[in-house]
């Protein structure tokens, strides 16, 4: 990104704001629901210090049934156990530049080149979380299911079909499968373009109408992604009850303050940070500058200012662990597709 195209040569004008289409929001849906929903114990986030500090949860495990049949007065219980997961961080950054001599001979001012390097950094942050989120729930999703609803079958792929006959029904189907598998709270259902149509569609049908489709959205929150979810299906979505999936942010404690934008123009630079509103994490921030002889687009700059800029944050994906007492590589995650 270089400015160079606003670079004063002639007449030039600049489009408005919301005329800039480039700069449309990016989907993030799937990370924002799951922020808002989540139920996170911020000690995770305290407890690693340091980038390089490993940070392990534990939970207890439920044990198979004895299957006792009478009382015994010399009884034996068997202890309790649990488990230990790794919380696995990743870093997620963007950077830019800014050059102080573009600024006097660009139609784009100083604050306007900031602000949409900032912003394009940060939707970049937004498009690159969601996908690792949908991607890790994907990869996590169960491989036992004791189905549910009608004419359901857990295929191989470990994804619940759904018939197409059931097209109006799809979304009671994927409900009665999670209750049948012991998830009776709130359901967080993620829909591909497909599925997000139908449940408009049948969103709609309310009491007033010749059939009644609405009472199967109750206790469920459906929002739309821009992902793939499952291929070969009319439509696919993935599915967990509310609270059992969290997005945990992260940032060094040397970022946890306002950037000094004195000391950003040093060669050591500044650190700080700022509030992202779209899933209310907190990026961490750090630039420096060095005097160049900038060529930008052909164009020398001498003793020229650059300031380069990094918006990172680290991010733990916790998905509620489960043992292997319905049997192994089981999840809260579910996944289901409508057939053809």
């Amino acid at each position: 990104m270089t400015f160079i195209a606003s670079v004063l040569l002639g007449g030039q004008a600049k489009f408005q704001e919301n005329f800039q289409a480039d700069f449309r929001s990016t989907d993030y849906v799937t990370a924002q629901m799951i922020r808002a929903t989540q139920i996170n114990n911020p000690q995770i986030a305290a407890l690693h210090t340091d980038d390089n500090r490993a940070v392990v949860a534990y939970a207890p495990i439920r044990q198979a049934s004895g299957g006792l049949a009478v009382r015994a007065a010399a009884h034996v219980g068997a202890l309790g156990d649990s488990q230990a997961v790794a919380v696995n961080w990743a870093t997620v950054a963007e950077n830019f530049g800014i050059s102080a001599k573009m600024f006097n001979n660009n139609v784009l001012g100083a604050q306007e080149q900031w602000a949409s390097s900032f912003r394009n950094a940060i939707l970049n942050i937004l498009n690159r979380l969601d996908a690792g989120v949908v991607a890790l729930l994907l990869a996590a999703k169960t491989q036992v299911n004791v189905g549910g609803g009608l004419g359901g079958t857990f295929n191989a792929a470990f994804d619940f079909d759904v018939l197409g006959a059931q097209a109006n029904f799809f979304f009671d189907n994927v409900g009665a499968m999670m209750r049948n598998n012991l998830y009776t709270g709130k359901l967080m259902v993620v829909c591909d373009s497909a599925a997000y149509t139908l449940a408009g569609r049948q969103g709609a049908q309310g009491a007033g109408n010749a059939n009644n489709l609405v009472f199967q959205f109750n206790n469920m929150q459906v929002v739309p992604s821009t992902r793939a979810i499952l291929a070969g299906y009319q439509a696919s979505v993935l599915a967990f009850e509310q609270g059992y999936v969290n997005l945990i942010d992260w940032i060094p404690p040397l970022n946890r303050k306002p950037l000094n934008a004195t000391m950003a123009e040093t060669t050591n630079g500044a650190w700080g940070q700022i509030t992202i509103p779209e899933l209310g994490m907190t990026f961490a921030i750090h630039a420096r500058s060095v005097l160049q002889d900038s060529v930008i687009g052909g164009i020398t700059y001498r003793e020229d200012l650059f300031t380069h800029y990094e918006v990172s944050v680290d991010v733990a994906s916790a998905i509620s662990p489960l043992s292997a007492f319905r049997g192994a590589n089981d999840s809260v995650i579910y996944t289901s597709g409508l057939l053809f």
